[in-house]
């Protein structure tokens, strides 16, 4: 059993996800208020995540654009 330090329930270990997985350590959160916190945290920066990917689009259609050319 381990304890969610967000919604301060005590849950299964198999409700947490891997933190690092070869060293045994699990997520503090359980998975539902890991899943929660990540939809929260891409509303409230979503014009960052799109321009990153606006910026990651252009950059790859140009090195594309030049080893086709290549």
């Amino acid at each position: 059993m381990k304890h969610c330090s967000r919604c301060d329930t005590t849950k299964d270990e198999r409700d947490f996800n891997w933190k690092f997985r070869d060293r045994g350590v699990r997520d503090c959160w359980c998975k539902p208020c890991r899943s929660e916190y990540k939809k929260d945290h891409y509303k409230r920066n979503r014009g960052v995540y799109k321009a990153n990917a606006a910026r990651r689009r252009k950059r790859l259609r140009l090195e594309r654009t030049l080893w086709l050319i290549d």
